[in-house]
């Protein structure tokens, strides 16, 4: 009994942590993917980059007149 017990909480662990690691890797994947689609609109010329990412809300309004 106490084998077969054992047995299934090893294959209910590993089942959740294979599940886990497919959902995280999804996670980023998605992340990567929206970064790089609103990177990828980014009018980048001279200056207009850097006072954007000082000014911090520029990035945002930026985003959504380029996009």
């Amino acid at each position: 009994m106490a084998v077969s017990i054992s047995l299934q909480t090893f294959l209910f662990y590993t089942y959740f942590s294979i599940l886990k690691s497919i959902i995280v890797f999804l996670l980023l994947t998605f992340i990567n993917f929206y970064s790089i689609s609103t990177l990828s609109c980014i009018p980048l010329k001279g200056g207009e980059a850097d006072a954007d990412v000082v000014d911090g809300y520029a990035v945002v309004t930026g985003l959504a007149a380029a996009c």
